[in-house]
């Protein structure tokens, strides 16, 4: 609860200064729980996301005066985009890849999204780290990535390909959902939901009675994301017919 608090003042605090000084702000990369804070913390101030490409789940925000004319575009954000190629022989993961950029003693909040595909590794960052790693190869597991600038026109979306699991449960209950969806007693599943490690379209959810919606995204700490994609029906038993994938 502090960290939300300090996360909350943090805000407003910015918000007061682009106010009072009538000076624009960028931010480093935010999460989606971030994101959400900004959204609802930030007044009588223009307020723009974009993490790089449209699909982007880590984004940066400017904050502007409510007077400000210019558009805001692409360069105000302060972002790049980085892509290296990877051999047949090598497929790098995205934690992989992000805990060497780590290992070289960069922040997480300078790293935006990470797409690998079977040809590339592409990397949204901040323009501050660019020369450090155009400069500096990656090395993973004696495999070494070669990055240039790209175009963010050049950005390949992201293509979810993970199954699609029909399955039933008795309700729609946050907690019968993560017992459900990650094999769990449902006692386990609320302790989990208690002390905060499960999320509903990135926002920390502490209440098992929770109802949950299509369309939905949770997340499990230690788990994964998962999204609920459609309540289809009831079974012949009675039970919640119900689709969803890992994302």
């Amino acid at each position: 609860m502090a960290k939300k608090d300090y996360s909350t003042s943090k805000i407003y605090n910015i918000v007061e200064m682009v106010r009072s000084k009538e000076r624009n702000y960028v931010s480093n990369f935010l999460n989606p729980v971030e994101q959400n804070l900004w959204d609802q913390n930030s007044r009588n101030v223009k307020v723009e996301f974009w993490g790089g490409y449209s699909l982007a789940e880590r984004k940066a925000v400017f904050v502007s005066p409510l007077d400000d004319r210019q558009d805001v575009d692409c360069q105000r954000f302060e972002l790049a985009a980085l892509e290296a190629e990877i051999n047949n022989f090598f497929e790098p993961t995205h934690r992989q890849v992000l805990g060497s950029l780590m290992h070289k003693g960069l922040n997480r909040d300078v790293i935006g999204d990470i797409l690998i595909n079977s040809q590339t590794v592409q990397m949204i960052v901040k323009q501050s780290i660019v020369k450090f790693i155009l400069n500096d190869s990656l090395r993973i597991n004696n495999n070494v990535l070669n990055f240039k600038n790209i175009g963010f026109d050049q950005i390949v979306d992201p293509v979810i390909d993970t199954p699609t699991v029909r399955n039933t449960i008795p309700s729609l209950r946050l907690d019968v959902f993560v017992a459900k969806v990650i094999n769990t007693s449902r006692a386990k599943a609320q302790e989990l939901i208690l002390v905060g490690k499960v999320f509903v379209n990135f926002q920390e959810v502490n209440k098992t009675t929770y109802v949950l919606s299509e369309n939905e995204f949770i997340t499990v700490r230690g788990f994964g994301r998962i999204k609920l994609n459609r309540v289809i029906g009831r079974s012949k038993k009675g039970k919640i017919v119900i689709e969803y994938q890992k994302v």
